[in-house]
């Protein structure tokens, strides 16, 4: 199954300077998704349910998670590591089903990868979705501003007409930082734990720019 959307080949870009010489380097891989099936485990009425609810609305990246023993499932999806958000999936459907047996079922991936692809990195169909139609043209609306995007393993944010980089930087770090913090009062806590220990509550700057000086 595949939901299209506007669909980009998958590309590494630099796609700002972050100060001090450092750059940013971003993957996307395109806003297309597919639900790729990985298990032949039976579901249950319930897990079927859960998966067909899953699949409705493929974004990469996501995993759909089931237990044999306690016919629990789990998905997430919209993350922008591919192994990360199975270890997430799995690890709730462990805690929540208070059991060890939860597997991965079905993923959801970029169409641009091919299906065998273990591993991938980069921006959510989300986040560059966000990035080409929301942030990027909104910076040309602020053209003597700073403006910054940030994003989490699963958030993305992005802050306009700030008169110093700094403050837009620290804006927007802040905000996503915000939005993390959020996350402990709506998750379990052994979840909350492990969304920390995976790292998918990291705050990362994807780009800075000042739209002037690019047309200069």
């Amino acid at each position: 199954m595949i939901i299209r959307f506007k669909s980009i080949a998958a590309v590494s870009v630099v796609v700002a300077s972050l100060g001090n010489g450092a750059h940013a380097e971003i993957v996307m891989f395109g806003q297309s998704s597919r639900t790729l099936v990985l298990s032949n485990a039976e579901l249950t009425q319930s897990q079927a349910a859960g998966f067909r609810k899953f699949a409705r609305k493929s974004q990469h990246f996501g995993a759909f998670a089931v237990s044999q023993s306690t016919g629990r499932w789990d998905f997430y999806r919209g993350y922008n590591d591919l192994k990360q958000v199975q270890a997430l999936t799995v690890g709730k459907c462990n805690i929540m089903g208070k059991t060890d047996d939860c597997e991965i079922y079905a993923i959801a991936t970029a169409a641009s990868l091919p299906v065998n692809a273990q591993s991938a990195k980069g921006l959510s169909g989300e986040q560059q979705a966000y990035l080409e139609e929301t942030y990027l043209p909104k910076t040309r609306s602020y053209p003597r501003k700073f403006a910054a995007f940030v994003v989490n393993g699963s958030f993305h944010i992005g802050r306009w007409g700030r008169s110093y980089k700094e403050t837009a930087i620290s804006d927007a770090i802040s905000a996503c930082k915000r939005y993390g913090a959020r996350l402990k009062g709506t998750d379990p806590a052994g979840v909350y734990a492990l969304r920390k220990k995976l790292g998918l509550l990291e705050c990362h700057l994807i780009d800075v720019r000042r739209h002037s000086d690019l047309i200069k």
